[in-house]
């Protein structure tokens, strides 16, 4: 689960057991029952890790011999070596599944000895049309297969090397796979060489992607003394929690000081109801008045103030889309050499917002896109290749970079 659960308690029997949302507080889900595992095990209870394998487990062992040895050493480092499971223990407990064991080539001579005729291959310029030319030379009297990642890969290829000599002779393909360097069989006179060798490029690494929310619960986000917003009765000065007892049972509540020293109670499970200030303007708000009409109005003039906006953009809109845009033309030769010079190949979610972004530009409707990323994922390079189809299509492009 990724939403935490609450438990509420009338005196010592569970009224009901929520998940919850941590940035609202909101209630997801009702649950029957809840099992709590527990995180550190008694001294006098050691489990094994083969314990929670089911029963047709498989257990591939990687150098099982070398793992013996480092593990036989990492217990002799331990100060309580006793209070951890023995290697021969552990190996005998795997044995119980189903195994395989993977290793190096045992060191030795063989008897069967064989010997590839593999060379390196050439390196190539990178330049589309010289691409083209190195490999016609290269693959003089040769079968040339040229390997790529994926599919759309291959159509690309097709596309920009089509035309060449070896292509027109039948003796130029590309199939779909994973290599890192490319090599040559000699007495077979076949060529295998990758995309990215060709093109000069290579996988950019990216950074892990981050869970979008974060985990904090809204009771440490505020502080004693912080302004916050009560959906009813406007801003007021948080005081801290509260025990209270109503009914014989005990609750936490916040304490929320409004003007005049006026305090009310907002229940734990009500936290919904009351925000963090953040402010728009410079100085500090006055506390709201408790039954005042001030906050009435002032809740009024910004529903006011937002549907005024709301009307704006729908106008904004309207007359965006009955105006005719540009529809730039599909992608040229040119465009294809210009994706392929870039030094890296795009990551999945890239490759799916350029198609989108060149669809949006070749449709006669006016272009609406907001392309989000963090910083180093790519987006530079998606608006470059869109600006480089404008420019293609014989306009000219200005980019605003508002940042440093």
């Amino acid at each position: 689960w990724y939403q935490p659960v609450r438990i509420e308690l009338f005196d010592d029997e569970v009224e009901s057991i929520r998940r919850f949302d941590v940035s609202s507080q909101r209630s997801i889900e009702s649950l029957d029952a809840l099992e709590v595992t527990i995180l550190q095990p008694s001294d006098s209870d050691v489990g094994h890790f083969a314990d929670y394998l089911p029963p047709n487990a498989w257990v591939l062992l990687i150098e099982p011999e070398k793992a013996t040895q480092e593990g036989a050493a990492y217990l002799k480092r331990l100060d309580r070596a006793a209070d951890f499971h023995s290697v021969p223990e552990t190996m005998r407990r795997l044995g119980e599944f189903s195994f395989a064991t993977a290793g190096a080539l045992t060191a030795g001579t063989l008897g069967v000895t064989c010997r590839l005729q593999i060379e390196s291959v050439e390196r190539f310029s990178g330049d589309i049309g010289r691409v083209r030319e190195e490999l016609d030379r290269v693959g003089q009297g040769h079968d040339v297969m040229v390997v790529a990642p994926t599919e759309a890969e291959v159509e690309r290829l097709t596309e920009l090397l089509g035309t060449s000599g070896l292509a027109a002779a039948g003796r130029l393909s590309f199939p779909i796979g994973t290599l890192k360097t490319g090599f040559r069989m000699a007495a077979e006179r076949t060529i295998v060489v990758t995309a990215h060798e060709l093109f000069h490029r290579g996988e950019l690494r990216r950074m892990p992607r981050r869970r979008l929310g974060k985990a904090i619960d809204s009771f440490l986000d505020l502080r004693e003394g912080d302004l916050v917003v009560h959906l009813a009765h406007g801003i007021g000065r948080y005081r801290g929690l509260r025990l209270l007892e109503k009914a014989g049972h005990v609750e936490e509540h916040l304490e929320i000081e409004f003007h005049g020293g006026t305090k009310i109670y907002v229940p734990a499970a009500k936290i919904d109801l009351v925000q963090k200030y953040v402010g728009g303007t410079k100085g500090r708000p006055t506390l709201a008045k408790i039954g005042g009409q001030l906050w009435l109005r002032q809740k009024k003039a910004a529903e006011a103030a937002v549907m005024d906006m709301a009307a704006d953009l729908l106008d904004v809109q309207a007359a965006r889309v009955s105006r005719p845009g540009i529809a730039f033309a599909g992608d040229s030769e040119w465009q294809h050499e210009f994706d392929a010079s870039f030094p890296y190949q795009p990551t999945p979610d890239q490759a799916l917002a350029i198609e989108a972004v060149k669809h949006d530009m070749t449709s006669p409707r006016p272009m609406d896109r907001l392309l989000c990323g963090d910083v180093g994922f790519g987006k530079t390079e998606l608006a470059i290749r869109a600006a480089f189809k404008a420019i293609d299509s014989g306009y000219q492009v200005a980019v605003l970079v508002p940042t440093t």
